[in-house]
């Protein structure tokens, strides 16, 4: 986990040129998304009878979406270095996720797009607001 870490860190410092990652280094979601990970890597390796996806990431309290994005940044980190099993098998657990549990009423994803789709119509409706009160002079719109 350190080690995965710190290797991240320094790799984003390089990418970005800053070196103050104090704000995701206190973001608690992200390091049980990351320790989820780790745990499954280390389950599916080392584990005859690893509990099976998604168990894991529920017991830590990581929803999908975040376990999804942790995925994804870590297989981009260390793909060229992971065992091609332990690999495929986050392969095989971020398809999962994508297929099945990104789509479920509960998912953070959804509720995003949700928010993004409320605030989207929100801001047309303000936007016909204003032009219809442009038009028509002070007042409310036709």
């Amino acid at each position: 986990y350190l080690k995965s870490l710190r290797i991240i860190l320094q790799r984003e410092e390089e990418r970005l040129r800053r070196n103050n990652f104090s704000k995701i280094l206190q973001d608690d979601s992200m390091h049980r998304a990351f320790l989820a990970i780790c745990f499954e890597m280390v389950g599916h390796t080392h584990l005859r009878h690893a509990l099976p996806f998604p168990q894991i990431p529920m017991h830590l309290n990581v929803c999908a979406f975040e376990f999804y994005i942790m995925t994804d940044n870590f297989l981009r980190y260390f793909e060229n270095v992971l065992p091609t099993e332990v690999r495929r098998h986050l392969v095989l657990n971020r398809e999962r996720i994508l297929d099945v549990h990104l789509w479920k009423k509960d998912s953070a994803l959804l509720a995003h797009l949700r928010d993004h789709e409320l605030s989207a119509n929100l801001s047309r409706a303000l936007e016909l607001c204003h032009k219809g009160a442009s038009q028509n002079g002070p007042g409310l719109p036709p």
